[in-house]
Formats: C-alpha cells, structure tokens, sequence
C-alpha cells in the first residue's frame, strides 16, 4: 500500500491564503460582512478497522475537540475557512489476525487518537424566526491523523501518522444574543475518504478507517459590513408659485376693506422613518432616537391620529415578511404608548414587501427597505 505525505508548510500556506480571500470579500456583500466563530464540546469516534497484515477493530472512548473558524457571509450563505482538533483515547481492540505482533489480543487497549483538520466549510442559514436560525452545511479538506502507542496486549503501533482527504457534514442552531453576537451548538461529522495508511509495530504499512462525530457549542461573533443609514424625515416640497397677475384691461375697482387674518395653520409634521436590522424586530439606539422626535412632535403638534405603517426588505418569503413588518408596526406602537401617545389614536399597518424605497431583485437585503413609518395627523 503506498504511503502518502503532505507537507505541511504548503498545506498551512494554502489554507492561509484561503482565509485571507474569504476577508478580502466584503464588496461582493457589504451589508453582511465577515465573521469569527469559536467552539468546543465533545466527540465520539466510531470504531478504526485495521487491515493489512494485522486485521482488527480498535474502540474508542468519548473524547473532545476544539474548532475555530472566519469567514464572509453573502446573506442566506456563508463561506469558512475552520481549523479543527479532535482527542479520543483507545479503550478496547478485537483482534481477528495479530499478523506475528507478540502478546496483541482482543481486549482492553491504551492509547490515542489527534485529528487536526484544516476544512473549507459551505453553509446555508435557514430563515426561522427574529433570534433562531437554523443552518446546514458541508466541508472538505486535509486531516492530519495520528496514532499513538496503540496497545491491546502489546503494542500494535508506535507513533504514527497519515494525511487524508476529508470531507464534513454540519447541521446545527444559531440564537442572537446580542448584536452581531450569536451562540450556537451544532453536529459536526468528520470522515477521512478511504483508508490511512499507518505503520505497526514491526515497521509494515497497514490500512486504517477514521470516522468521527463532535457536537460543538460556540460563539459567533460579527464584524465589519454596511452601516445602517441614519433615519432622515422625508422633506415636505415647497407649495408651487403663484400664476403672474393677468394684464390689466381697464382700471381696477377700489379694494375692498382687508377680510381679518385667519389664524395661521400648523404646518403638520414630516414623516419619520425608523429603521431595523435584518429579520429584527428590535428597535435600536438609533430608532429609538427617531421614536423620541416623533413623540415630541405628535404632541406639539396636537395629533389625533398617529399611523404605525411597517415594511420588510425582499430577503425571506412574502409571508414571512408580512408577519415580520407587522412586529416592527407593534414594536414602534408600545414605543409610541410608552412616551405618553394615546393608544387609541394609534393605527398599525404592515406592508412586507410592498412600497420599498429602494427597489431591489427577490432575495436581496437591502437596509433601507427594513423600516417602520410614523405619520402624525
């Protein structure tokens, strides 16, 4: 069986100049930008057949792993470079042919096995609600396997290693806990494709299978990416001037005696615009500003009627986003009663999709879209 060698420093140089393309990404999505994720938990490796000479299944006790990964988020995708360590130790071997190996016999077993994988994982963030988000995905790339000091009676190996072609398989839950911080636990399986070609403990090559299952708990943490615009009242357009004054054919009459002055009018208030994150409902510092101007005047003005009208971007279903603009609509209404605004004068509308002030294709996120309207009247 022939041996196969990957030399590290190309592997590592490979993987560092991935990483340094996927930060390099932001202008395709700027509204999203890049991420770092950190995670730990505990792994559980399926049984390693060994075949060649010897012939024999090694099990293994529950270990743990450490993974750690950056990358770019293009909105519902993401692209990760993850840099992964699993530990599990030996606990028992069933011996079929111990190939000439002295005292090896089924039984209990000492021993390790590290995995150090440099994977490039693909993942699809399934829209669920304003704080849950489900994703899946799946990963490839080179793992680093080594074996140490197996012994079932008498040492099957010394120390000795292999580099495999890997791929990976990951479903797991993401929970927003703050802004831009997210915590997650997720399932992880790691499979080395085909066998590893290790050495026993008389030097001969023998064939071995990896398989492994980590579930992992970590932190998200989001970086980077479009700022959010600052709300703006819509300006009121200027009345039209009025028509020039028709020639004059003949004398004028004399002026009648001036009518008294009406009372000036109110002019009414502009409209205000309260803006949102993506798939929030969460009014922030910066709404929450616009909500304070909208409350002084509604009541300077003498308001008898305020209308809540809310909007969604085109990211996510049209039903979804009806559902989502008409939480933003309520969560600006409790704002609005808080400060004093009579409920009973206050309307909500939810619009999802419809009337964008910035119109965009089906999918797209677009921050200006996300955002409740206030109307005093």
């Amino acid at each position: 069986m022939a041996r196969r060698r990957f030399e590290h420093g190309p592997k590592i140089a490979a993987i560092a100049t991935s990483l340094l393309m996927l930060t390099s990404l932001p202008a395709l999505a700027e509204d999203q930008g890049n991420y770092a994720w950190l995670g730990g938990g505990f792994t559980i490796q399926d049984s390693s057949h060994f075949t060649g000479p010897i012939n024999m299944r090694a099990a293994f006790s529950d270990g743990f792993g450490v993974h750690a990964s950056i990358g770019h988020d293009f909105g519902m995708f993401r692209l990760e470079g993850e840099l992964g360590y699993r530990f599990n130790r030996a606990k028992g071997m069933t011996v079929t042919n111990a190939g000439g190996l002295t005292g090896v016999a089924s039984g209990p077993a000492t021993g390790s096995v590290k995995a150090n994988s440099y994977m490039v994982n693909a993942i699809m963030d399934l829209p669920f609600g304003d704080k849950v988000k489900p994703y899946i995905g799946v990963g490839l790339g080179p793992t680093h396997l080594r074996f140490k000091n197996i012994t079932a009676g008498g040492p099957v190996t010394g120390a000795t290693s292999d580099d495999a072609f890997s791929v990976q398989a990951i479903a797991g839950l993401a929970y927003e806990i703050a802004n831009r911080v997210d915590f997650t636990i997720d399932y992880r399986y790691l499979n080395a494709v085909g066998d590893i070609t290790l050495r026993d403990a008389l030097g001969r090559n023998f064939g071995a299978t990896y398989h492994n299952h980590a579930v992992m708990a970590g932190f998200l943490f989001r970086f980077g990416g479009k700022k959010e615009p600052a709300a703006q009242p819509v300006a009121q357009s200027a009345p039209p001037p009025p028509p020039p004054p028709a020639a004059e054919e003949q004398p004028a009459p004399p002026p009648p005696p001036p009518a008294p002055a009406p009372a000036p009018e109110k002019a009414a208030p502009p409209t205000f615009l309260v803006f949102f994150d993506f798939d929030s409902s969460t009014i922030t510092d910066q709404g929450q500003q616009v909500i304070d101007q909208a409350v002084e005047a509604a009541k300077s003005y003498g308001a008898a009627k305020v209308i809540a009208i809310g909007y969604a971007d085109r990211a996510g279903t049209e039903s979804y986003n009806l559902a989502l603009s008409k939480r933003r609509a309520e969560a600006v209404r409790k704002a609005l009663v808080s400060q004093g605004i009579d409920d009973g004068t206050i309307s909500v509308m939810a619009k999802g999709e419809a009337d964008p002030l910035v119109p965009t294709p089906d999918g797209v996120r677009e921050p200006q879209n996300r955002r409740v309207e206030i109307d005093i009247e």
